[in-house]
């Protein structure tokens, strides 16, 4: 009853708050456009929306009270404003207009990253625009080639492995379902960006830092005291890596090309990489340097994580589509990726219609440093956009037929797809995730033909569990060709 007074007396004190301000809008003499739709969650924290899930309780806002909803969390004096997105016309605008990208509680972030931190930066913050230089700088065409040889390296003995899970060419489960394929997964993945060997140990600890993130980030956007965890959760993410990047730093005493990711980067952060070959104090300097990890964190680790759940859920479509399965297998048979590093034009379009229709993020937040206007609604300052792109790519409107995989469909007006978000806060690790989900289609596929079940386009986690999105468990044939 006390719980049931208090919530009633935040909403009469909201609303009377609210009324005021209206009153004194009209007062000055202006006008301005309504609020959209509010839905509050006074005890909207992350249990909440986790406990029915992301994509259902996004569907259900935008069902009941349309494609923009200001969504109420928290206490008014604690809580947060976002205003959910599954408008395209809004989603172009946000993403291309609203540059920044401080998460919330302004203080946080930096207590928790640093002064150089990570998840707090804007378009226009000179850390971004270092970032977005030196990337560009060095994940060139003969960057991508080198690392389209250390891939195919792995990828080969890695399909073996997978498809001898659990036994000869039965059937898998996915690979957060069942321990050893996620195992697996992870082992390629680490040796195709960092080119060391991880041992079991290892692979669990990077696993467990990999969920972590993802926990993560979900506590950055609903829990107002997530800053005092978060430092012990990078802390973790740091020294679950760090003997695997000694050991790659070890590895450029039999020159660059051992490592060719971590060479070029340490290049390119202004490190000497013959000093490093030579000289242990100056490699302990280097491991305990935050920057570095961040530029690792930045390009490695999205794509390691994000590119898992789209190879699922592409096997899954292919297993269940023998044709565009053999039009994969024949355009990746027949294309040298070391060559031209990048998908070529089919498997582009699989890709992109893949992440249609399960996009890896939840959504895209932007923070909102002035008043803004959408769909002719005044959203005020202070506020977070939140670009749900599960809604958005299944707009109606901008798709036919929004819920059925089609490699073929054309690419909608913009804002209809943000798989890698747009503008110039777009994805920096694009590039290495393209590449990687298509020599591992291409190790598979030119190994093994797929057969199974036409799959139920909802079958997924709704976010649940991991920060990704990942297809519910399913089985598919492997038989030689």
């Amino acid at each position: 009853m006390a719980a049931s007074a208090t919530l009633g007396l935040l909403q009469l004190t909201s609303e009377a708050v609210a009324n005021a301000v209206q009153d004194r809008i009209s007062i000055v003499g202006k006008c301005l456009p309504p609020s959209p739709p509010i839905r509050h969650r006074w005890l909207g924290h992350l249990h909440d929306i986790r406990t029915e899930g992301f994509v259902a309780f996004h569907a259900r806002c935008v069902r009941e009270y349309g494609p923009l909803v200001l969504l109420r969390f928290g206490p008014p004096a604690l809580g947060r404003r976002f205003l959910l997105v599954a408008d395209p016309d809004v989603a172009w605008q946000t993403l291309t207009q609203d540059l920044q990208r401080n998460f919330p509680i302004g203080t946080g972030p930096r207590l928790a990253f640093g002064d150089d931190a990570v998840f707090c930066t804007a378009a226009a913050d000179p850390v971004h625009e270092r970032r977005r230089a030196l990337i560009r700088r060095h994940v060139t065409p003969d960057m991508l080639r080198r690392h389209v040889a250390q891939m195919d390296a792995v990828w080969g003995p890695a399909v073996e492995t997978l498809v001898s899970i659990p036994a000869g060419c039965g059937s898998i489960e996915r690979f957060n379902i069942n321990p050893a394929i996620l195992f697996a997964t992870q082992e390629a993945a680490i040796r195709c960006w960092m080119s060391v060997s991880p041992g079991p140990n290892e692979v669990l600890s990077t696993l467990e830092r990999y969920f972590d993130t993802g926990n993560l980030l979900s506590e950055i956007l609903f829990n107002t005291w997530f800053f005092l965890h978060a430092k012990r959760r990078v802390g973790a993410l740091r020294t679950a890596y760090a003997p695997l990047l000694a050991r790659a730093l070890d590895m450029l005493a039999d020159g660059d090309d051992a490592a060719p990711f971590i060479a070029s980067s340490l290049r390119e952060l202004g490190w000497d990489t013959a000093r490093a070959r030579d000289d242990a104090a100056y490699r302990a300097a280097l491991l305990a340097d935050l920057p570095i990890y961040q530029h690792l964190f930045t390009v490695m680790l999205p794509s390691m994580g994000s590119t898992g759940g789209t190879i699922l859920f592409l096997l899954r479509q292919l297993a269940a589509d023998v044709s565009l399965q053999d039009d994969l297998r024949r355009e990746l048979a027949a294309c040298d990726l070391a060559m031209d590093p990048c998908p070529p034009p089919l498997t582009g379009q699989a890709i992109r219609e893949c992440l249609r229709l399960y996009p890896q993020a939840a959504g895209i937040t932007r923070y909102l440093t002035t008043a803004r206007t959408y769909g002719g609604y005044f959203v005020p300052k202070g506020s977070y956009t939140f670009t749900h792109l599960h809604t958005l790519h299944r707009h109606a409107c901008r798709h036919a037929e929004p819920d059925r995989f089609n490699s073929a469909r054309e690419a909608g007006p913009p804002g209809s797809w943000a798989g890698f978000s747009i503008g110039p806060l777009s994805c920096t690790g694009r590039s290495f995730a393209e590449l990687h989900i298509a020599v591992a289609l291409k190790a598979i596929l030119t190994r093994y033909r797929l057969t199974g079940a036409e799959p139920d386009p909802d079958a997924h986690n709704d976010y649940q569990g991991s920060v990704t999105l990942q297809p519910q468990p399913f089985s598919i044939g492997f038989t030689l060709p």
